[in-house]
């Protein structure tokens, strides 16, 4: 089959060297079962780009006019030949324009949502762009794929009634596969802590949803128990001046390793060294940094949310936890009784590798896209 991928937000070529993107995961996996695959992002510029990763797997990188984050492509590269179209388009102006080009070809479109409505966080703003862009309601007269069950649930509050959940997954083609061999005092001695240091792992952008100056309040209190907590902080935000002076205020300046960002490629190496990864985003949609930390063998202990909620089984392969009392509980756990830390990595990356790789997703994506065109052979 020749499936499309298009990712509608803009974008750019480095956004791919610090994240595990999913339209490249979802891309691999499509590619590996034999089906030839091209993938779209939308670029600032004048200048388009196309990267090779196999015979059968290219990602374009075209130049578009763009509102804010919403690309605005024409997507005349919606041919007749293709057979399916997997967007990436939540809440994007430009889907309009999609779907429209798809129905013209007579090409399946499948939208891959993982949150319904505007996210902005001016109350304004967010009510004129859910009525500028209407996207809800030409998922009611589609089959749309949800990234998680709770997603779906939205959907179906909304009216939209043809709703498969396909979920995220960690692109095993971009993951260290050695990890397990690398020795963790080498890696904690490389950015300044002691072998048998308690590592807390803090990967998140310094914005009000994820709640640094909090995760600094957790690992204040857990330092005053026991002194060889140290705390690895990745990220920048609108926040980084009032996270770095609570650092200097709670006396934990010497305890942080502070990086604001960090390759893709690299990052397994934070994972590894670090005894538990630390969640408190309330509103998580999904948390692909979860999925990457239980592959790592790093115990995630997160605030409840929605992603967290699909991905973890509390005291099995994770911890969902209420409150700060609760994370900080669940975090000394972890990092004081070795042999019930050992019996969680295990579970959570049993986990991932049955029920959360992308070859899964994709099996679902082409079950989808073969029964529409069926279907749509059916139509009068």
């Amino acid at each position: 089959m020749k499936i499309q991928i298009i990712a509608l937000g803009m974008t750019d070529q480095s956004h791919r060297k610090f994240y595990n993107t999913q339209d490249m995961g979802l891309g691999r996996a499509l590619a590996d079962m034999g089906h030839c695959v091209d993938m779209y992002s939308f670029i600032k510029g004048d200048t388009d780009e196309t990267v090779e990763f196999a015979e059968n797997l290219h990602m374009h990188y075209l130049h578009s006019k763009s509102f804010g984050f919403h690309s605005l492509h024409s997507c005349d590269f919606i041919t007749s030949d293709v057979d399916g179209v997997i967007v990436f388009s939540d809440n994007q102006m430009n889907f309009k324009q999609v779907r429209k080009v798809c129905q013209k070809n007579h090409v399946v479109c499948l939208p891959y949502i993982g949150a319904l409505g505007s996210h902005n966080t001016s109350s304004l703003k967010k009510m004129l762009l859910d009525i500028l862009i209407p996207n809800i309601r030409y998922y009611r007269k589609m089959t749309v794929m949800a990234k998680t069950p709770n997603v779906k649930k939205q959907m179906e509050s909304e009216q939209i009634k043809d709703v498969i959940v396909a979920p995220c997954c960690l692109d095993l083609a971009a993951v260290h596969e050695d990890y397990e061999k690398e020795d963790v005092g080498k890696l904690r001695e490389e950015i300044g802590f002691d072998a048998d240091d308690k590592v807390i792992l803090f990967l998140a952008r310094l914005i009000d949803e994820k709640h640094p100056l909090e995760m600094l309040d957790i690992f204040a209190e857990l330092c005053k128990k026991d002194d060889s907590y140290r705390l690895i902080s990745i990220g920048k935000g609108e926040l980084q001046p009032e996270f770095e002076k609570k650092m200097d205020d709670l006396g934990l300046r010497d305890k942080v390793y502070r990086i604001e960002s960090i390759e893709n490629s690299q990052v397994w190496k934070f994972y590894r060294m670090s005894d538990v990864m630390v969640n408190l985003n309330r509103v998580e949609i999904f948390g692909m940094a979860i999925l990457e930390a239980m592959y790592y063998g790093c115990p995630v202990v997160a605030r409840r949310a929605p992603g967290p909620e699909y991905i973890l089984t509390s005291g099995q392969d994770g911890f969902l936890c209420d409150d700060s009392e609760q994370v900080k509980s669940n975090v000394e756990k972890l990092c004081n009784t070795s042999e019930y830390r050992d019996g969680i990595v295990h579970n959570a990356h049993e986990r991932i590798m049955n029920d959360f790789t992308w070859k899964s997703t994709a099996e679902i994506m082409l079950k989808t896209i073969k029964a529409k065109q069926k279907e749509n052979k059916s139509e009068p």
